[in-house]
């Protein structure tokens, strides 16, 4: 064959002049299997800078937000009477750090800059490595940027297996999946087992950091009790450090929401619980989102098909009457702006007064069933659902015989929940992250290690 007789190829792009392309690799030449696919996920070196570049842009922001939030005279500026123009710095508070207050900013500050050196030192040493898998791609597989956009996981294995000696595609494959599903296939089955029991709250994301507390060989129970436990008290004083920063970011978040959906509850998503009752073992990260995103917009059809007409009734009623006052109050402030801005209503403007109104409008409008949504089966749609979602069979039959029962839509809805709320799920966790890892994990350590232990050993 043609690629039998040519086996060094010689190409010219704008990136690099003049390269020879080996068709003989190493198994020990192909990156390592997690780092290649964060690279492929992320869709290049270039977007990873990029992406580490706009998150330290977005804490720098957050940061100075916290500060201005702290230095501001609020309880004067709020009341103030605007009789004439006054600079803004007649309500800045003097830098003082004999105050608790500026104390816990300066701090603040500190651990947040902190970290935007450690992502940008952690930048570094990962851009090293891409940049080597850029240079591999290109040189050993003949794979541009563009073309890692657009390729998709197996078809890079492929690829790979192909210029490989003694390589197959499938084993190559199966090997890479099983290396980056190894964690949460472990966290996934722990939950599954009720080893690690939910409570009230989900992990935090942070709490897969336990495994990289267990040595893979020879792991001691007390020794790695004390390192948990050490970890979660450190982590614990940081977060209350961190706490205004993380609010303020979650905050932005579920606005960038509502911007996006238009509705101040904000668009679903699903709930860490969901996202390990549903996964399949070995089912790469990719797979599972795509997945869980077309199950999403069959869930979204099918909660829409139930409403409770008393919160309709409820919202239209709302809508109606604030809608009233804003027909008044806003062409008042559009004929005369010195009514809307000095005119008091028990010590506040009537700015004030329209900004509340707006809200309570908005608020009302989301609880109004849209007329314009067509009128499905439920039964049909749940089957769509069990398709793409793939639950546990004891779902799976509830789900389907229960499909036109409350009791079934609030499950769903339960898994497949508003943002807002899995954002303040979230936090919560990260707050009591401390709890976790100092109460929760300890007692479970023996079992936690003695199930990773047993399930290493497990066939695929």
């Amino acid at each position: 064959m043609e690629g039998d007789v040519f086996d060094e190829i010689e190409i010219k792009t704008d990136e690099y002049s003049k390269l020879e392309i080996t068709r003989d690799i190493d198994k020990n030449e192909i990156p390592d299997w997690n780092t290649l696919y964060k690279y492929w996920s992320i869709k290049g070196s270039t977007n990873y800078i990029i992406s580490v570049l706009s998150t330290i842009l977005v804490l720098c922001l957050i940061q100075l937000s916290v500060i201005v939030i702290t230095i501001v005279k609020w309880n004067e500026l709020l009341f103030y009477k605007i009789d004439e123009y006054t600079p803004i710095t007649n309500f800045i508070v003097p830098y003082d750090l004999s105050t608790p207050v500026q104390i816990y900013v300066l701090i603040n500050t500190i651990i947040t800059f902190t970290y935007c050196l450690i992502l940008i030192f952690s930048c570094v040493l990962n851009s090293i490595q891409y940049f080597r898998i850029d240079k591999f791609l290109y040189k050993k597989l003949n794979l541009t940027i563009d073309d890692i956009k657009t390729i998709k996981w197996k078809e890079l294995i492929d690829t790979i297996a192909i210029y490989t000696k003694n390589a197959d595609g499938n084993v190559l494959y199966s090997d890479s999946v099983v290396t980056i599903t190894k964690d949460d296939n472990v966290m996934i089955e722990l939950i599954k087992q009720n080893i690690l029991s939910w409570g009230k709250l989900p992990y935090s994301k942070l709490s897969h950091l336990f495994f990289n507390m267990i040595p893979d060989r020879y792991p001691q129970v007390n020794k790695v009790k004390k390192n948990i436990i050490c970890f979660g008290i450190f982590f614990q004083i940081l977060v209350i450090f961190t706490l205004p920063t993380m609010v303020i970011y979650i905050f932005a978040r579920h606005m960038e929401n509502v911007k996006a959906t238009g509705n101040y509850m904000g668009s679903r998503t699903w709930c860490h619980k969901a996202k390990c009752l549903f996964r399949q073992k070995n089912e790469l990260e990719h797979e599972f989102a795509n997945r869980l995103a077309l199950a999403g917009q069959y869930t979204t059809e099918y909660l829409q098909q139930f409403y409770d007409s008393r919160l309709t009734l409820i919202g239209k009623s709302i809508t109606f009457i604030v809608g009233i006052f804003l027909c008044i109050l806003i062409p008042i402030s559009l004929l005369n702006e010195n009514i809307t801005m000095k005119v008091t209503i028990f010590d506040m403007n009537m700015f004030f007064y329209i900004g509340c109104l707006s809200i309570l409008f908005a608020i009302g409008k989301t609880v109004i069933r849209d007329q314009t949504l067509p009128i499905i089966d439920k039964e049909e749609k749940m089957k769509q659902i069990i398709l793409k979602l793939k639950p546990p069979e004891y779902y799976e039959k509830d789900w389907s015989e229960n499909a036109e029962k409350l009791r079934v839509k609030n499950l769903l809805s339960s898994f497949y929940c508003y943002k807002i709320y899995n954002f303040l799920l979230e936090l919560i966790s990260l707050l009591t992250l401390g709890y976790t890892y100092c109460f929760v994990l300890p007692p479970q350590i023996s079992k936690i290690i003695e199930f990773k232990k047993n399930y290493e050993e497990l066939p695929l």
